[in-house]
């Protein structure tokens, strides 16, 4: 995931949490890839129904301890948001270089 954004997501989500309930929201900002170390970005909206589906049978990892997981709090971001951050796939490649544009196949080293 793109970190960058995903930090940017959460300031925004905060700023509105006192208007619309929200999830605790834990602190990423040393979570996923930061955007100048991803080498893929992958629109994935029309998988998104099963991805939602998968990440809805998943309840045994979804809480821990005190404190919301990951997969807790994407499960319960509301509908908007949750197309926005889930509907991505981000990748890093090892053994490619980030480059300025992301690309949109996962496959493309394979084909070149």
């Amino acid at each position: 995931m793109d970190r960058d954004l995903l930090t940017k997501a959460v300031r925004l989500l905060r700023r509105v949490s006192p208007v619309v309930p929200l999830p605790v929201i834990p602190d990423l900002t040393a979570a996923f890839a930061p955007r100048e170390e991803l080498t893929h970005r992958v629109n994935v909206r029309l998988q998104l129904p099963a991805k939602i589906r998968a990440l809805k049978a998943h309840d045994s990892p979804a809480e821990g301890g005190d404190t919301i997981r990951t997969l807790a709090m994407l499960r319960r971001l509301p509908r908007p948001i949750r197309s926005r951050v889930l509907g991505t796939e981000w990748f890093r490649e090892v053994g490619r270089a980030p480059a300025g544009v992301l690309l949109d196949d996962i496959f493309a080293t394979l084909r070149a």
